[in-house]
């Protein structure tokens, strides 16, 4: 008999006809190809369970774009999940591959205007990883199909098996299917339909750029830091500059550095500068850049004619939503990475300390449930985001420029105002989820910038934590003092 999703679930996945012998068979499926597939991928090959991964693109190199992100408490978590010879190359997948990871050092906000030091956040072993390198180095010794766009799922009529369709016609049989094909999820709409599934869009845009400088220029805009620095602008801008690439030391003119500004722009500010070109992508960053102090002025003003630029507006996809909550197909599909919980990228894709320790934490706890699931026979449970914080509620009040949120609000799970010199008053809120905010250092991040700027007072944020930790979002209220 064909196992048809349960009524409950609402999905409208087909039925395979009868199997063929040429069918191709595992008993996991990734579909995706990032680093959370990746990673997932790895530790079940280190548990011995059959696994292949599929990717839409013809090779993992096939997109231009690229970026670096940081990894801190999630070191452990993805030291589980490869074999010790492939840890043991990790700095190749460093910016600087010949700068070994300092056993603590700190991440500096500035006053973007002034240049003042806010905060430095403490870390132990901060790495900062491309993005492109850690593909490749997660991808060693995997089974991986490329040019394999996914279109549906249907059943087998014989067993439980997960019968996935791509567009060049083939198929592969699995036990279990974790779609992990970004934060445009086509898995994710199987399961809960277009409009559901959906990501939502914010008020917030970014413009990034990669440029190479003079010998001169590289050496000033590495000094304030030799891997990144960031910059709170009381007028409502955010900036970050770090390395991109720097494999020769001794020739600072080849090294290619990575920064960004970020705004509040509406939907509809968004929707009419749409089709603007690059060249005036970067000449509005550019203009923004002059109220900054050094480097980041002088590193867009710097910035090479032929630069790459890239631009988006950010979204999200919240998996605790109404709506949201996914059915797994009977135990045989689920999600994971942005698929599941798509967050901007400041929680999510580039400096922040939690991308990538989430995905290695979330990708070792699936790893771990899928083993629970093929070994024992337990249905696998939807992975919720209790590991991460997601954006929630917007401010209804009118603010002019000077008043709006920052990137770095974004950034922490904090929404933060910066009245010129000030930077004291929140208009906006987060619902941070309480495991990330009270078993992680982030919660001890939080703390000591919203108290050094302000924003609460110790006495506050700890009668917070105990209060509000064990339910199951977690808000700080309207009058913050």
């Amino acid at each position: 008999m064909p196992i048809e999703p349960s009524s409950e679930e609402g999905q409208t996945a087909g039925i395979a006809s009868s199997s063929s012998s040429s069918l191709v068979t595992t008993t996991v499926l990734i579909i995706g190809a990032g680093p959370t597939g990746l990673a997932l991928a790895q530790g079940l090959k280190q548990a011995n369970i059959s696994c292949i991964v599929v990717e839409r693109d013809g090779r993992l190199d096939a997109r231009s774009r690229d970026w670096n992100m940081g990894m801190h408490w999630g070191e452990t978590a993805l030291k589980s999940l490869v074999t010790g010879e492939i840890w043991s190359r990790l700095q190749s997948v460093q910016v600087d591959p010949n700068q070994p990871t300092a056993e603590s050092d700190d991440l500096k906000f500035v006053n973007g205007e002034s240049g003042e030091l806010i905060t430095a956040i403490h870390a132990q072993k901060f790495y900062r990883l491309r993005r492109s390198k850690l593909r490749a180095f997660l991808a060693e010794k995997l089974d991986i199909r490329y040019n394999k766009s996914f279109e549906n799922i249907a059943f087998s009529s014989g067993d439980s098996l997960a019968v996935v369709h791509f567009n060049d016609g083939s198929s592969i049989a699995a036990k279990l299917v974790v779609g992990a094909d970004g934060s445009r999820s086509s898995v994710r709409q199987l399961l809960l339909g277009t409009d559901q599934a959906a990501i939502r869009r914010l008020p917030y845009c970014a413009t990034f750029i990669h440029s190479k400088f003079t010998r001169e220029q590289a050496l000033f805009l590495r000094s304030f830091h030799p891997l990144y620095i960031a910059a709170i602008h009381p007028g409502g801008l955010f900036s970050f500059l770090g390395m991109q690439d720097a494999a020769d030391p001794e020739r600072p003119e080849t090294w290619t550095f990575f920064f960004y500004i970020s705004w509040y722009s509406s939907l509809d500010e968004q929707d009419k500068t749409a089709n603007w070109t690059d060249a005036q992508r970067s000449e509005q960053v550019k203009e923004f850049s002059r109220t900054f102090t050094d480097p980041f002025k002088s590193a867009f003003e710097w910035a090479s004619a032929d630069c790459k630029v890239w631009y988006f507006g950010l979204h999200d996809f919240d998996p605790g939503a109404e709506g949201h909550r996914w059915g797994n197909l009977g135990g045989r599909v689920t999600l994971a990475g942005d698929s599941a919980h798509t967050m901007t990228y400041q929680l999510n894709l580039e400096y922040r300390p939690v991308y990538i320790n989430q995905i290695y934490v979330i990708s070792n706890h699936q790893y771990k449930t899928v083993i629970e699931y093929v070994k024992g026979n337990k249905k696998p449970q939807r992975k919720s985001d209790n590991e991460t914080m997601n954006e929630k509620g917007r401010s209804k009040r009118s603010a002019p420029l000077q008043n709006r949120p920052t990137g770095f609000g974004i950034y922490f799970g904090i929404y933060l105002s910066s009245p010129k010199n000030q930077f004291r008053k929140p208009i906006h809120r987060v619902l941070p989820r309480p495991n990330l905010l009270g078993r992680s250092r982030l919660f001890n991040m939080v703390s000591m910038i919203a108290v050094k700027l302000g924003v609460v007072s110790r006495s506050w944020l700890e009668k917070a934590r105990v209060e509000h930790c064990s339910t199951l979002q977690w808000q700080l209220p309207i009058e913050m003092r």
